[in-house]
């Protein structure tokens, strides 16, 4: 092949290297944007051939992955690595090099030069610090490489290393978002992502959804205004009232209706996505069905606020509400205790069984005789206690009239074990006592009532226990 000479224009190279630029930002494909930027670096190098190797990132090796104007048996000799590690240990150097072949002939052998090469530039492509490729250009013809083409060589290969790292980063991001999606299509909870702008949209919902809710994420898609929808009416002030939630620190816990109308409980995590400019543009997220869990706590809270015997509310409860009472709002505010009267007579003498049926007894007949509001609680053994907010004093003996009529109600229906209970009242007007004076007072009243109705009561249980016996 003949020698030549040739007359590089650098105005040329400034051309083809904005070309190249300009190109680049349309090209999609891989593949294309290294093929272009090899056809190039010949190009602006006014050589023949040229080579691009990649780097391994698993396994560190050099592999040949882009040439042009190779001949076939050098071809081979690069495909089969005869000569790979050299060029590599030089890459790995760091350096560009720009020489003869015949200089490179104790680093790389004889084949180059036996192919006829006479120019040689071997240019690593470095992102970071790290040698992530390496182009090699080489001429039959040529023996030299001006300043601005070696300049033009190093510009590109700056672009190669760019082109690298992108479609590395890309084939991680592909590779992280299949690993998120098989995670998610795959997981109970509700994974979803939803856009803020132009409106609120879910843009990915997990298929678990359907499970939970009965609907589809086909469904999700169609009607922007389902994530509403599915929540509890008199839970949807939460999304309502602050329809772009700003406090992501707590988790949000809302009533959601099924599409065949079961309610169940959901907790929500959400963290925020900003842009840029640092504007809240999507919420991610997982929504779990703790429909369980808050059947547990509420059933944990009925336990411990309620008297296990007969299902009124217990003296912890009873206590409570005494505090909450205590400011005033309420009044006036009546309190009633009452003792069931000859428990003890009636456990030895039929057994505690029957006694434990009495005061079920008692408490039936005690709730049936107040309002939904008044505070009904067994607060001990055999003794029960009400609380009546905003009860004057008649009120309060208007109460204690129907108990009085319950009572006598159920031992006319009930001839075998007699019910007697013994009752006070005392009713704070104004916020001037203390509620627990108050109580006292009513407990002191029930005692004094205790002292008529014991020995009666005595009486009546002996004449009906030993006509049933």
């Amino acid at each position: 092949m003949q020698d030549r000479i040739v007359n590089f224009n650098s105005e040329e190279v400034i051309v083809k290297l904005r070309d190249l630029g300009l190109s680049l930002t349309s090209i999609i494909s891989f593949e294309e944007a290294m093929s272009l930027c090899l056809e190039t670096a010949v190009e602006v190098s006014k050589m023949e051939s040229g080579v691009i190797y990649l780097f391994d990132e698993v396994s560190g090796i050099l592999n040949l992955a882009f040439h042009r104007g190779l001949s076939e048996n050098l071809l081979q000799l690069l495909i089969t690595n005869k000569i790979l590690s050299e060029i590599e240990n030089l890459l790995i150097s760091g350096k560009a090099l720009f020489t003869s072949s015949k200089a490179l002939i104790p680093y790389i052998g004889e084949d180059f030069f036996q192919e006829g090469y006479k120019a040689i530039g071997i240019i690593p492509v470095q992102y970071q610090g790290k040698i992530v490729a390496g182009l090699v250009i080489g001429s039959h013809t040529l023996y030299d490489f001006p300043g601005f083409s070696s300049t033009a060589l190093e510009t590109i290969a700056t672009r190669i290393g760019s082109i690298i790292v992108r479609d590395r980063t890309e084939r991680a991001l592909q590779a992280s978002e299949r690993r998120f999606r098989l995670l998610a299509e795959n997981a109970r909870d509700i994974i979803y992502h939803i856009q803020l702008f132009p409106v609120p949209h879910f843009e990915y919902v997990s298929p678990s959804v359907t499970h939970i809710t009965g609907y589809s994420p086909k469904e999700y898609y169609a009607d922007q205004m389902l994530g509403l929808k599915v929540i509890h009416p008199d839970d949807r002030y939460m999304v309502e009232e602050n329809p772009i939630c700003t406090d992501f620190s707590k988790p949000i816990v809302q009533r959601w209706i099924r599409k065949d109308g079961e309610m169940i409980w959901a907790e929500l995590h959400n963290v925020p996505i900003y842009d840029d400019n640092g504007s809240l543009t999507a919420i991610e997220g997982i929504a779990r069905d703790i429909t369980e869990r808050q059947q547990m706590d509420a059933k944990l809270r009925y336990i411990s606020l309620h008297d296990s015997l007969t299902g009124l509310y217990n003296r912890a409860y009873f206590t409570e509400e005494m505090q909450r009472l205590e400011g005033g709002r309420f009044d006036p505010v009546g309190i009633i205790v009452c003792d069931v009267d000859g428990l003890k007579l009636v456990n030895d003498n039929l057994g505690h069984d029957a006694g434990d049926q009495l005061l079920i007894a008692a408490g039936n007949v005690i709730r049936e005789c107040f309002r939904d509001s008044d505070v009904v609680a067994r607060i001990g053994g055999d003794e029960y206690a009400v609380i009546l907010p905003q009860s004057p004093p008649s009120a309060v003996e208007l109460a204690c009239r129907r108990l009085y009529e319950a009572i006598a109600n159920y031992n006319s229906d009930n001839r075998h074990i007699p019910l007697s209970l013994s009752y006070g009242w005392a009713v704070r007007e104004d916020i001037s006592r203390n509620l627990n004076d108050v109580f006292r007072q009513a407990d002191n009243n029930m005692y004094k009532d205790k002292l008529d109705k014991r020995v009666k009561f005595h009486q009546l249980f002996k004449q009906r226990y030993l006509l049933n016996a």
